[in-house]
């Protein structure tokens, strides 16, 4: 796997724009942080461990600074669904 280093623009606040899942930053009472994803429900993040997120990126960010394809050992379950969807488009 090649390296690459992608630029987050980390926003720090409690002033969300909305409920969703987002891209954090966590940092644990034992001093050790991680990047995760979580969501935020209106009022809280959902965590699976008890921490503090320090900074947030909306998920939809994130995924504008990647271009990833498909794995292709999953491709003909898309590929089948094509097909089954144009026919079905066609059908009408």
């Amino acid at each position: 796997m090649s390296e690459i280093n992608l630029p987050v623009k980390w926003q720090e606040s409690l002033e969300l724009p909305y409920e969703g899942l987002y891209f954090v930053a966590v940092r644990y009472s034992s001093g050790f942080g991680t990047y995760d994803f979580a969501v935020w429900n209106g009022e809280e993040w959902e965590l699976e461990l008890p921490g503090e997120v320090v900074g947030w990126v909306d998920i939809s960010e994130v995924l504008s600074l990647i271009k990833a394809d498909w794995p292709q050992g999953d491709k003909h379950v898309s590929e089948e669904f094509m097909k089954l969807y144009e026919a079905r488009k066609r059908d009408k």
